[in-house]
């Protein structure tokens, strides 16, 4: 598998995502705390881009109904059962990527 550059560490403030094209898909990659974390952008509710919702304590929660996920594990911690695909991120030289 490859890694897709996202942009410069300086590109992604604190609390806030930007969106990844990767084929069909869509990755948000968040920065948390200084902490860089990418899952699957489209809420599994009703398909808000989660990079929009609100980032907290390595967290977002979607800014249409408040679906909140954990951006370490995808897991859904408004429904169980519920879990958001994760992707690998590295920084190199002051860059960040995300693994396809």
């Amino acid at each position: 598998m490859g890694w897709i550059k996202a942009g410069k560490i300086s590109d992604i403030p604190e609390g806030k995502a930007i969106i990844l094209e990767a084929g069909a898909k869509q990755r948000a990659l968040f920065n948390s705390g200084g902490k860089f974390y990418a899952i699957d952008n489209i809420c599994p509710h009703k398909g808000a881009s989660l990079a929009e919702g609100y980032v907290e304590n390595c967290q977002v929660t979607c800014a249409w109904h408040a679906w909140s996920f954990e951006l370490d594990s995808g897991k859904c911690l408004t429904l169980p059962g519920v879990k958001l695909k994760t992707y690998p991120v590295k920084i190199e030289k002051g860059d960040v990527f995300v693994q396809e």
